[in-house]
C-alpha cells in the first residue's frame, strides 16, 4: 500500500471537525477531487457507508466508502472499495484551544492508471490532493 499523511492546525474543537468529517455529505465541499457523494447510509454507533466519484489524475474511479471505526472526537476511518482500494484516516489532537487534524490515505495503486502514470506521479497527486483537502477543512470551519 501507498501511504501520504498530511496535518493541518485548525482554531476550532476537536468535536466540530469531526462532526464536518464524518458526514460524508461535506466532502465534496472539501475534497475537490471527490466529485459526488450518494447513497449515504446511516449505520449502528453512528457509523455510515456511501458510495462516491473519485477523479485521479484525469481519470474517474467509483466506489463505496463505509466507516469501520470510530472514537468521537478523536478518529474516524474509512475503508473504500470499488475502483480505488484503501482507507482514510482522520485524527484530531485538542492543543491549546487549536486542533491538530491529521489526514492519512492509504491506497493500493490503481491499475487504471499504470500504463500513463508513474507511482510516484500517482502519489503527488495524492498529496496534493490531502493538502488541499486539509487547507480547505481549514478555511471552512475557521470562517
Amino acid at each position: 500500500m501507498e501511504t501520504v499523511e498530511k496535518s493541518v492546525r485548525i482554531h476550532a474543537p476537536a468535536k466540530k471537525i469531526f462532526d464536518f468529517v464524518s458526514d460524508p455529505s461535506h466532502l465534496p465541499a472539501i475534497w475537490v477531487n471527490m466529485t459526488h457523494i450518494h447513497d449515504i447510509q446511516m449505520l449502528s454507533q453512528g457509523r455510515h457507508r456511501y458510495h462516491w466519484r473519485y477523479k485521479l489524475c484525469g481519470v474517474r474511479f467509483e466506489g463505496e466508502s463505509e466507516c469501520v471505526e470510530q472514537n468521537v472526537p478523536a478518529r474516524l476511518m474509512e475503508k473504500w472499495r470499488g475502483g480505488l482500494q484503501g482507507q482514510v484516516e482522520w485524527m484530531m489532537q485538542p492543543s491549546n484551544g487549536d486542533t491538530q487534524v491529521t489526514m492519512r490515505l492509504e491506497y493500493v495503486f490503481p491499475a487504471p492508471l499504470t500504463q500513463k502514470h508513474t507511482c510516484e506521479d500517482v502519489n503527488a497527486e495524492h498529496a496534493r490532493d490531502v493538502e488541499t483537502v486539509l487547507n480547505n477543512l481549514k478555511r471552512v470551519l475557521e470562517e
